[in-house]
């Protein structure tokens, strides 16, 4: 079963083909350089983008996997959610190329690809606790079987890329915001104990809106024009404080759930504090702690082939008619 896989939710044109669960070529254009000096994501230059380099990053993947287009088994693709001229891209290209070559077609839920990416690379047992956290998505499922997932808690209000993002500007540190944050506050020596949202709320939800809020009326309080030193504690206060709420909310539902495993992904998920957070707590509690490696925790094609791979064994295979839908829910 050879499988090509298309993702283009977001900023990032993957493409991979696997051969059953072997992955044989893995490509990512990034298009961080293209938003930078927007401080953020522009959905209209991103879809651009995407279409501009599609076709010539699928020649590439084939070409790393020795393959011929014709070779290919099945068309996966990222159907949502995610941007919607950015999911059109990716979409219309695997219906014409299944059109094309008389081949079935798969479109994937981006979400259920990053919640079964470490799986791609560890044995991990069904069920299991899934946290996904990412620049758009920060959500807490009950994993209990492949294609049966409940939804424990999500954020309210900002994901907690998104935090890591605006912190980021407030500072004016750049973008994307969670690398630099997350340097600058390997820095950081001063805990300025910002409180931890949501830290006693009985639900598994998440809320990040008001620890930006918090960094923002440091900053008028205290330092409208802040030392290196102190964005460098600024930095440590509010990365300690996400990983925190983060690490209470997984680990209480891990123990009133009695799950001990627990898997970290998406972007997010790339942050070394972070990991090194939940490994340690992980430990403390005998919770197995699984994350996928980096390259497997941004937005990438190898988990979308991965679910379509899981999906064609059940004989799950979707008509040429399926849509991209922005806020498809899992």
């Amino acid at each position: 079963m050879i499988i090509l896989a298309i993702e283009s939710s977001c900023d990032e044109t993957s493409i991979a083909i696997l051969e059953n669960k072997k992955l044989l070529a893995h490509t990512i254009a990034s298009q961080i350089d293209i938003h930078k000096p927007f401080g953020g994501v522009v959905p209209e230059i991103a879809s651009r983008h995407h279409e501009k380099i599609i076709l010539s990053l699928i020649e590439k993947t084939l070409h790393e996997a020795s393959l011929n287009i014709s070779a290919i088994d099945i068309f996966a693709v990222t159907h949502g959610p995610g941007l919607l001229g950015s999911l059109l891209v990716g979409l219309v290209t695997a219906k014409a190329l299944a059109l094309m070559y008389k081949k079935p077609l798969i479109g994937i839920n981006h979400i259920e690809g990053h919640l079964l990416s470490a799986l791609f690379e560890h044995d991990i047992s069904f069920p299991f606790l899934g946290l996904i956290i990412s620049g758009g998505h920060c959500i807490l499922y009950e994993v209990k079987d492949f294609g049966n997932y409940s939804t424990l808690g999500s954020t309210l209000d900002d994901a907690p890329g998104e935090a890591f993002d605006k912190v980021a500007r407030l500072l004016n540190l750049g973008y994307p915001g969670g690398p630099i944050v997350e340097k600058r506050a390997r820095e950081g020596t001063v805990d300025l104990r910002f409180p931890i949202p949501m830290k006693d709320d009985p639900s598994y939800n998440f809320s990040f809106s008001g620890l930006k809020t918090c960094v923002v009326n440091y900053l008028k309080k205290e330092a409208s024009n802040p030392t290196d030193a102190l964005i460098n504690n600024i930095a440590y206060s509010f990365q300690k404080s996400l990983i925190e709420s983060l690490c209470i909310k997984s680990f209480r539902a891990s123990q009133e759930k009695n799950i001990h495993c627990l898997v970290v992904t998406g972007g997010v998920a790339s942050n070394n504090t972070l990991r090194e957070r939940f490994i340690h707590e992980g430990k403390k509690l005998t919770v197995d702690v699984y994350f996928p490696s980096k390259i497997l925790c941004t937005d990438n094609a190898a988990m979308i082939g991965h679910v379509a791979y899981e999906k064609a064994r059940r004989n799950l295979f979707d008509p040429l008619t399926i849509d991209a839908c922005a806020n498809l829910k899992l």
